[in-house]
Order: structure tokens, then C-alpha cells, then sequence
């Protein structure tokens, strides 16, 4: 996210007297957004227990600042907030991700900065400013849209930013301040420049076609309006409308488009042999994760199609090569994970690969669940190696362990037979552990709620993730999914005939009897991102919250 002048920046730093001052606001916010680039060994040798906690300090120092108002400045008060967006601890955080973003698109419609900068009296270099700051809010915006399912905030009639250029990405030379005091880092490489430069680039314009699907292809539903402190969740509601079924090819040729012309340097290439050259492993990284990004979105687009399968309608061939679709997604996002778990580069990964993850083992455990066992095969191994990834990335973020807490409990619920693994249930007592633990880092206004909502929450779901790292070497897996999305699958998948086009259960009683699960639940888990319905709030207290991940963000 080039919100801010590297080299400009980095010289105030490395140059360490009052000639050139930096924002004590910013600075800070760049501290916590690079805790991801540290080694686990570094965090634990300063005392903290993981890279995590290490995280969460630095935010709380971004956070005070910024409620002090110790900046006057207005544009690095505005980069502090896109760098703050990046933060994220449990679902019931009213003060997340989605918060800070809402935040920092206020203020840049205070300033103006929606709004071509072309015909402002400021200098060229402040032009350029601005529009890295618009596309960077902008992604921002539609990255979190895609993977938290809350609307979209920026309409494309709001604003006339004109799209971003390499011009408005490139940087100065670094000088000799920044080379003697940071020793040459990977971003002073020419080539590593121009790879980072057009990876934003391509992901700027991928933000816009992504923007498109939401528009054209969901509808925003608040799934219990009389409730204040239900959060508005993104929902699929299929149309079976002619325009829907245009509007999806479009994007599909737009998607089709965007992969094909898509410049060289931003392409991933799985397999290739490791990069020894000073920035490229940097680069790889960014190119493995804007492709990750392109198979969520082509998710996504089909996912409403896909679930009329097995409809009786003229369009069954647009039905199951919507389906096959999302399969070969899921298929190429876990071939991304295990090559970047290789590398060693997972642990470096953004916060959009955690719904990219979840999205794609749920799909995996779709399969699983089949009663084909050609089909159940090729997913156990993809389950594992997206396991093992999602498990990996606890370290780092929060999110990651409310995703595998969500999972356990729909393996455990459903049944899915799982080979070598095992997810023990909780007891009683240690239930209640866990729950005194949740409280203490909960609010003293929220304690009241816990009585027998706590109870009834504890009957419906069973958690543990002490026992469920199994790496995928355990029983032998490969990557697959290397297949382009523009063929058809040759994978077997259930169909999703019984599946409803909108499913509504009774918080009042038992959501889970007389619910066959192989034939509904996964399908619909997948379909509908794990509509909130499946697993009712209204009867869960605000300590079991942040084990659903249906109501928040992923970030």
C-alpha cells in the first residue's frame, strides 16, 4: 500500500537529526504494519510470546496517538489510519478493521482527495500523493468487502480519481543516508521496484472488476435489523433474472481479461526454482498473493450461479461451469499455500489470504464429504495443506485462530470423517475455562449478558485447536489445482440439489436436528459464506462471539 514516500521517509530516519523530522503518528503505524516482517525469534528475544502480542503493542501505540491528536497534519494522519485498517482481534471489536476504514474514507472526503487532483494549485509530487492515497483506500475497501462480507463503501459514481499510473508509483533515488544506515535493503533493486510498482498497479485494477461482482452479484441484507448490535453481513441472494446471468458473464470476461493481459513481472509462476537475487523473493511473495486475490474473486462470481446446480433450468452448463470454477479456485489457492509454506514466505502473507483459506478448505470439505472416494482422495490432501497454512498464520493474526475455531466446530457438528485428524471436545470444566478466560478480556458492560445464553452457546459448539496441526506430509499429499480456471474441471462434486435458495432456522430450537449435513450444510457453508443463520447469535453471548467469524472480519 504506497500511501507514503519511501525514500522521503526512510532519509527523516536514517538521517537522526532536526533537519528532517517525521510524524511520530506515522511512524509508529509503519512499526506496526512491519511486526509481519519479523522473525518469530526476534518478538520472543524482546519478550514478547509471538509475533502476535508484538503486533498488538504497536497497534495500542498507533491507537493512543491518534486518540491524543497528537498529529496536526492532516495527510499523516490520514496514512496512519489506511496502515491502522490492517488491525484486527476478535469478532465483537467494535473499534476493527471495517471501523478505521470508515474512518479514513471520511476524512479523505473532508479533504477532497476523491476528487481529480489535476486542477488543484499544489505540486506535481503532491498530486501524485494524493492519488496513491484514493487507490490505496480504494483497495482497502474492496479487499475488505471481499473477504469480511460488509458492503462496499466506495460507489463508482462518488468519485473521478483518474487511475493510477507508473509515474504516480515511482520513487525517488534513495540517498546515501538510507544506504549506510538500512544497508542497502531489497527495495532499492530497480527491477524489484518496477515489480512491486505494477503488482499495485494490476491489483488496483483488479480492486474494480472485484467491485463490479459485489455490485452486480450480491445484495447487502441485515439479517436482524431489530437488533442494534447485530453487524451487517454480506448475503447471497441468487437471481435468476437474464441481467444476472449478463451481468456475471461480463465480469467473467472482465476476469478472463485482467489474467491474460496481466503484466509479466506480476505473474505468478508456481514451481519455478527459488529466487536468490536481491528483492525477488520479496516480489514472488506479492505476485503469489495478487493471484490468490484473483481466485477469491473468481470465487466469488460464481458462487450464486453455482448454487443452482442440479436446477432444472436451461442453463445447467453455466450452473456447473460455475462449479467447477470455484473448485479449480479452491484447487489453485491451496497450490499458492504450499508453495509460499516451501519458500517459507506463509509466514510473511497478508491478511487476505486468511478468507481466501477459508473459502477454500470449505470447499474441500464439501468434497470430503461426498460419498465418492475419488472425490474425497484428491480434497483430503488440499484440506490439509490449507489446515496446516491457516494454522501456521495463528501467529500472526487473531483472525486465524477464530477461522480454525469456526471450522472445528463444523467438522465436529457435521461429522466429516477426516483421516489422523482429531479434534477432542471440550469438557465441562474446561468449557468454563475457557469462557472465565474470554470474560476477563471482555468489557465490565458485557458480563451481565453471559447467564444462560453462555450455556446454551457452550451445548452448541465445541472447540479446541491444541491438537489439530497435522502437516500435510503426514499422509502423503501433493498440490493440485494447477488447472486454469478458463477449463472445465475434470474434479467430482456434489451436487447441490436439495440446497434452498434461502435458508432460515429457528434460533428457538436446535438448528442441527433433523439437518443433513452431507447433502446441505457444506454446500451451503460454501455457497453462502456461512450465513449467520446456521449458527444463530441471538443466543450466544458476547464471550462466544469471537469464535464466529460470520459476523465480522476475517482481518
Amino acid at each position: 500500500m504506497p500511501v507514503v514516500d519511501l525514500p522521503d521517509f526512510l532519509s527523516s530516519v536514517a538521517r537522526r537529526d532536526a533537519s528532517s523530522q517525521v510524524s511520530l503518528l506515522l511512524f509508529q503505524a509503519i512499526m506496526f504494519a512491519a511486526v509481519v516482517y519479523i522473525d518469530s525469534d526476534y518478538c520472543t528475544e524482546r519478550g514478547y510470546e509471538n509475533r502476535k502480542a508484538m503486533r498488538k503493542e504497536f497497534f495500542e501505540k498507533v491507537r493512543l496517538l491518534y486518540h491524543f491528536d497528537v498529529e496536526p497534519d492532516r495527510i499523516a494522519r490520514l496514512q496512519a489510519l489506511l496502515l491502522m485498517t490492517y488491525w484486527y482481534e476478535r469478532a465483537d471489536d467494535e473499534k476493527d478493521t471495517w471501523h478505521w476504514t470508515g474512518i479514513a474514507l471520511s476524512q479523505i472526503h473532508v479533504m477532497g482527495i476523491h476528487r481529480s487532483p489535476e486542477q488543484l494549485s499544489i505540486s506535481p509530487k503532491a498530486k501524485r500523493g494524493r492519488k496513491r492515497i484514493w487507490w490505496s483506500c480504494y483497495v482497502r475497501d474492496r479487499l475488505l468487502a471481499l473477504g469480511i462480507r460488509r458492503p462496499a463503501r466506495i460507489r463508482p459514481d462518488t468519485f473521478n480519481v483518474p487511475d493510477l499510473t507508473m509515474e504516480d508509483l515511482e520513487m525517488e533515488p534513495f540517498d546515501d543516508a538510507v544506504m549506510s544506515f538500512f544497508g542497502k535493503p531489497q527495495i532499492t533493486d530497480s527491477a524489484t521496484q518496477r515489480g512491486l510498482m505494477l503488482c499495485f498497479l494490476e491489483l488496483t485494477k483488479l480492486c474494480v472488476h472485484i467491485g463490479d461482482i459485489l455490485f452486480s452479484q450480491y445484495s447487502v441484507l441485515n439479517n436482524d435489523i431489530s437488533k442494534a448490535d447485530e453487524k451487517i453481513t454480506m448475503m447471497v441472494v441468487p437471481k435468476k433474472s437474464a441481467q444476472q446471468m449478463q451481468d456475471m458473464e461480463k465480469c467473467d470476461l472482465k476476469l478472463r481479461d485482467w489474467i491474460q493481459n496481466l503484466e509479466s513481472p506480476c505473474r505468478y509462476k508456481a514451481g519455478q526454482v527459488r529466487e536468490t537475487a536481491p528483492g525477488r523473493s520479496a516480489l514472488h511473495l506479492h505476485q503469489a498473493l495478487l493471484y490468490m486475490i484473483y481466485l477469491t474473486s473468481a470465487a466469488i462470481l460464481h458462487r450464486p450461479q453455482a448454487q443452482r446446480l442440479d436446477e432444472s433450468s436451461g442453463d445447467d452448463i453455466t450452473t456447473r461451469r460455475s462449479a467447477d470454477k470455484i473448485a479449480d479456485a479452491a484447487g489453485g489457492i491451496t497450490q499458492v499455500v504450499y508453495d509460499l509454506h516451501q519458500r517459507d514466505q506463509l509466514r510473511f502473507a497478508s491478511t487476505s489470504a486468511i478468507p481466501a483459506l477459508l473459502s477454500a478448505i470449505l470447499i474441500h470439505l464439501n468434497d470430503i464429504a461426498s460419498s465418492r472416494q475419488d472425490a474425497r482422495y484428491a480434497s483430503i490432501g488440499q484440506f490439509y495443506q490449507c489446515w496446516q497454512a491457516i494454522q501456521s498464520l495463528r501467529d500472526m493474526y487473531a483472525s486465524a485462530d477464530h477461522v480454525i475455531w469456526f471450522l472445528e466446530a463444523v467438522i465436529q457438528r457435521t461429522n466429516v470423517n477426516i483421516p489422523m485428524l482429531n479434534l477432542a471436545p471440550l469438557n465441562n470444566s474446561r468449557r468454563r475455562k475457557i469462557v472465565k478466560r474470554n470474560q476477563k478480556a471482555r468489557k465490565s458492560d458485557e458480563a451481565a449478558e453471559k447467564g444462560t445464553q453462555v450455556a446454551r452457546a457452550e451445548d452448541r459448539i465445541a472447540l479446541d485447536a491444541s491438537n489439530s496441526l497435522i502437516t500435510p506430509e503426514t499422509i502423503g499429499s501433493e498440490p493440485v489445482g494447477t488447472q486454469s480456471l478458463g477449463e472445465s474441471s475434470t474434479g467430482i462434486r456434489k451436487d447441490a440439489s436439495n440446497m434452498e435458495s434461502q435458508c432460515f432456522i429457528d434460533t428457538l430450537n436446535d438448528p442441527w436436528t433433523d439437518f443433513d449435513a452431507e447433502a446441505n450444510l457444506l454446500q451451503a457453508l460454501v455457497h453462502f459464506d456461512a450465513d449467520p443463520n446456521f449458527f444463530p447469535v441471538s443466543s450466544i453471548g458476547p464471550q462466544e462471539r469471537e469464535i464466529l467469524p460470520l459476523q465480522s472480519a476475517y482481518y
